[in-house]
């Protein structure tokens, strides 16, 4: 899936990562390029304050630049606002 994603955003080559490495269990998918990183979170629970601050404690540990997020999940519009200040992408899809 996260595959498709990166070609169709011009990301080009994306590395796929196990996201048990950086200690995540969570239904997350991650790929990155060369300078950034691409998030992919599918679920039906809402994506609120809490989920924004831990993807970004995630974020530190995987890249150094600010990603995207491509969320198939209801979005809390604070966890918009805190993802969009810290220079994220937010789209949603599905």
């Amino acid at each position: 899936m996260i595959e498709n994603l990166c070609k169709e955003l011009g990301f080009g080559e994306c590395k796929l990562l196990d996201p048990r490495q950086f200690g995540i269990r969570k239904r997350i998918e991650i790929a990155k390029s060369d300078d950034r990183c691409l998030f992919y979170i599918e679920r039906k629970s809402r994506f609120v304050t809490k989920d924004a601050n831990d993807l970004l404690a995630i974020a530190r540990k995987v890249c150094q630049k600010p990603g995207v997020l491509l969320l198939a999940a209801p979005l809390c519009s604070k966890a918009r606002r805190i993802l969009e200040n810290e220079g994220w992408d937010v789209r949603t899809v599905g």
